[in-house]
């Protein structure tokens, strides 16, 4: 699809900004929330899950993330990581608590994936 601007160096800059941005804020998120659950294993006891499960959440976390951010692998990690959110949202409404926040970042994951898949590729 052409805008009708002129593919200039300012243009690609930009486009490859606002292409990577969602991206960019999922993977922080999950990389901050897979260190954490890492290195915090026994002090997290949020849903009833040992220490060890905790654990091999952040690992998944860590290696679904990587998965994403590679061109090659972003579908298995866009699946992987909405998954888990949406696992996330599930467990939110279960407790009544607010879910809105969890489900915006099932989107942008979707999002980010799409920006990169689709947009990148015009």
């Amino acid at each position: 699809m052409k805008t009708g601007i002129e593919n200039t160096g300012n243009n690609k800059w930009i486009k490859t900004i606002m292409v990577w941005l969602p991206s960019t804020l999922v993977a922080i998120f999950f990389i901050q929330n897979g260190i954490e659950k890492i290195l915090k294993s026994t002090e997290l006891d949020k849903v009833g899950l040992s220490s060890t499960q905790i654990l091999i959440v952040g690992v998944i976390l860590l290696i679904s993330t990587a998965l994403y951010l590679i061109d090659r692998t972003m579908i298995i990690g866009t699946v992987i990581l909405m998954l888990y959110m949406a696992g996330i949202v599930i467990i939110h409404i279960q407790k009544g608590k607010p879910f809105i926040i969890a489900g915006l970042i099932v989107i942008t994951i979707g999002y980010g994936a799409y920006m990169r898949r689709i947009i990148s590729k015009e």
